[in-house]
């Protein structure tokens, strides 16, 4: 068997046959990625401050949402994050504008996509696809656990 076939034949013993791709794949362009997603950083956010660290700004409203770690600013000029749901077109899929709030240039897309095994990931350039607790880490822990020795930290 070739990789694309092997790929494919794993696949299928992971998914059931009568899986609901239709489903799966409309909750990409939904915009409940996101909401999971949102989610998943405020839980991370509060796992922060549940260890002990200072409080943090956490504003959430419908399609966007902002993370601040004031108590860093001193070791990390990039100290807050901005995520918003963006649709380019009425019919098109969303994507996820990332952006640290410093530097309105270091704007980075992430896009929520259907895998081959029925999985929901976010795809952000530069990364292989990620899990919803691998893309709050990417996008946090510049803000919540900065290093003092990087000029200035970015998402990356």
């Amino acid at each position: 068997m070739n990789g694309g076939q092997a790929d494919l034949a794993s696949a299928k013993k992971r998914m059931p046959e009568g899986f609901d791709w239709v489903s799966a794949r409309a909750r990409v362009r939904d915009g409940a990625v996101f909401k999971a997603l949102v989610d998943r950083i405020e839980e991370d956010v509060r796992r922060y401050e549940a260890w002990g660290q200072s409080k943090c700004e956490f504003t959430r409203e419908d399609e966007s949402v902002y993370v601040s770690a004031p108590q860093n600013r001193n070791l990390n000029p990039c100290c807050s994050v901005y995520l918003e749901l963006v649709y380019k077109h009425r019919r098109s899929d969303p994507y996820i504008s990332v952006r640290a709030t410093d530097d309105p240039q270091e704007d980075r897309e992430a896009r929520p996509a259907l895998q081959r095994d029925g999985e929901i990931l976010i795809e952000i350039e530069g990364h292989p696809p990620l899990a919803l607790w691998q893309f709050s880490r990417l996008v946090l822990e510049p803000v919540l656990f900065p290093n003092p020795n990087s000029e200035k930290p970015r998402i990356r």
